[in-house]
Order: C-alpha cells, then sequence, then structure tokens
C-alpha cells in the first residue's frame, strides 16, 4: 500500500522539521489506513500553524484555501 499525495506531503514537512522517527513512522501507519485524500485533509487540521503553512506551500495554496477546504470537509463530510 501507498501513502496518498497529501499524506506524502504531511510525511516530507515532518521530515524536514526533524521530527522524531518513531512519530513518523506512527503517521505514516496511520495515513496507510485512511480511505481517501479528504481523510488525510481533514486529519491535517491537527498540524501546528507551522506546518500547517508549509503544507499549504507544498500542495500549492494559500493557508486560507487549505483551512477553508478543511472546515468545508468537517461539516460536510
Amino acid at each position: 500500500m501507498q501513502l496518498n499525495r497529501i499524506a506524502t506531503f504531511i510525511i516530507n514537512t515532518f521530515e524536514e522539521e526533524g521530527l522524531d522517527k518513531y512519530y513518523i513512522f506512527d503517521k505514516k501507519n496511520l495515513f496507510l489506513t485512511h480511505d481517501s485524500v479528504y481523510e488525510t485533509l481533514l486529519w491535517a487540521n491537527n498540524l501546528d500553524p507551522e506546518n500547517t503553512e508549509v503544507l499549504a506551500q507544498k500542495m500549492g495554496c494559500c493557508n486560507n484555501d487549505l483551512a477553508n477546504t478543511i472546515n468545508f470537509l468537517r461539516k460536510y463530510c
């Protein structure tokens, strides 16, 4: 099984931040259980503001667009 695109962006962010390899391993395993990128985007709501900004940049959007997308998913999914 392979990580979805959003999960890959998040993992790359964690690795760039130098987070603990066991924490990253745990999150990889969690993301592998996600059924869709939407589930991973919903999880991204748990990121701190700095990592949210980095994720938005990796996704090619602004932080507000990412926040609005996550809020929409939380409300309707």
